[in-house]
């Protein structure tokens, strides 16, 4: 994926927020990952294929792409007939 952005550094703008869980994040390096789970502290990071770390919420190598509440899930199937039992 490559980064378009106004830094004069060419890296991503940070998110200076705590990282939630079902965030999408990315390293400096390019490396994506989604936030599994989080602590006051640390998030847990589930990078491209499978590796699993720490983070500290505050890590300036890490930004945040997309913020899990806003990955839409799919509604769930609903059936508009009356149900008379």
């Amino acid at each position: 994926m490559e980064l378009t952005t106004d830094t004069p550094s060419g890296r991503p703008p940070l998110q200076r927020h705590y990282f939630r869980g079902g965030d999408r994040v990315i390293r400096r390096d390019g490396l994506e990952g989604q936030v599994v789970e989080t602590t006051a502290l640390y998030a847990l990071v589930r990078w491209t294929g499978e590796l699993r770390t720490w983070v500290e919420q505050h890590d300036p190598s890490v930004a945040i792409l997309q913020r899990g509440d806003s990955i839409r899930q799919p509604e769930p199937a609903t059936d508009p007939s009356p149900r008379f039992v």
